[in-house]
This record gives C-alpha cells, sequence and structure tokens, in this order.
C-alpha cells in the first residue's frame, strides 16, 4: 500500500462518492481526518479470508473482487465498502478482496470506526447500505428455498401413485415438512 494522500484531495473525492450525497463538507471533513487514503496496486489483496479483521474499507476510484473459498461471490466499485462487520466487532474476515484495477481506498481502524458512526451523514449512508445489503441477502436465502422447495416437489412427485388420505397412511406420512410449514410470504423480511 501506497502513502497516505492529501485531507483536502479525499474530501474532494467524498464528495463525489454517492452514497455520501447526504453528508455536509462538514461532515465529509471529519470523515477525511479519521481515515487514512492510501493507493492499493492491482492484484494486491486487501483482506483474507479467515484473517483477523478490524478496518473498515471504502473504495473512492478502482475495482475489487469478492471471493469466497476460492470462489467469486461480489465485485465491488467506487462507492462501495467492505469490512464493516470486522469493524465492529473484530473476528476473521468472512471473504478475500483483491484490487482487479489499482484502488484509491479509505481505510478506518475500529476506533475511527465508531467516531464515524456519530457522524449523522455517514451514520446514515452506511445503515441504508447495509439494510439494502441485508435485503438482497434475504432475497438470495428466499430464492434459494424456493429452489429447493420445486427441487424436493419434482423428486416427491410420483405420477403412477395412488393419492390417498392422511388417514390411510402413518401419522408421520401426513406431516408436511418443516419448510412448508411457513407461508412463503413469512419467509422474507419486510
Amino acid at each position: 500500500m501506497a502513502v497516505t494522500l492529501g485531507h483536502q484531495a479525499t474530501v474532494n473525492r467524498l464528495e463525489a462518492v454517492d452514497q455520501l450525497r447526504e453528508c455536509t463538507r462538514a461532515q465529509l471533513e471529519q470523515v477525511a481526518r479519521l481515515a487514512e487514503r492510501v493507493q492499493v496496486g492491482e492484484g494486491e489483496v486487501v483482506a483474507r479470508e479467515g484473517r483477523i479483521g478490524r478496518e473498515f474499507f471504502l473504495i473512492l476510484s478502482g475495482n475489487v473482487a469478492v471471493t469466497r473459498g476460492g470462489r467469486r461471490i461480489n465485485s465491488l466499485g467506487p462507492g462501495n465498502f467492505f469490512g464493516e462487520l470486522a469493524a465492529m466487532n473484530p473476528g476473521p474476515r468472512n471473504a478475500t478482496v483483491t484490487a482487479l484495477s489499482e484502488l484509491d481506498v479509505l481505510i478506518i481502524g475500529p476506533r475511527e470506526f465508531a467516531a464515524m458512526a456519530n457522524i449523522p451523514g455517514f451514520r446514515d449512508a452506511l445503515l441504508q447500505s447495509m439494510a439494502r445489503r441485508l435485503r438482497e441477502a434475504d432475497d438470495q436465502i428466499a430464492e434459494a428455498t424456493d429452489r429447493e422447495d420445486r427441487s424436493m416437489a419434482d423428486t416427491n412427485e410420483k405420477p403412477d401413485a395412488p393419492c390417498r388420505r392422511a388417514s390411510e397412511g402413518s401419522a408421520t406420512d401426513a406431516r408436511p415438512t418443516s419448510h412448508n410449514l411457513t407461508p412463503r410470504s413469512h419467509r422474507r423480511w419486510g
């Protein structure tokens, strides 16, 4: 990682981050004072899966690949962030993040992250982004559950088998599996 870059240049770059558009100039100056701005070379690993992490990263320019277990699960670019879980609750990273290009990034340690959480515009942007990620993760879980339900229904169908009432079979035959107990609309959080 390269040398820290200037304060005013960092504030100017932060003004271009769409997620921070609700921040005032004074709030962006606070963020810039608390963060360290660095350049990362293409191919450099910024965070490694399984290693203890404590830093939060905000991408100002460039792109990264996010991999888990060697499988690419996401790509992030300008305005995106990662490492928020480690900054709030230090522990093993759940993914590896590798620079796909030259990267201009803010690095925020846990103490600075706690101070930034008191900056209303930054806090609101962070919470909105995290809420969006949770919503997307929930949608992916619901889709996977739906696929599993369809797959189970396909394998349980026996076109030549006669239909029978629950009273004709054992008590366990009549019980639905647990994944069918919850209506589809209740599997998603609102």
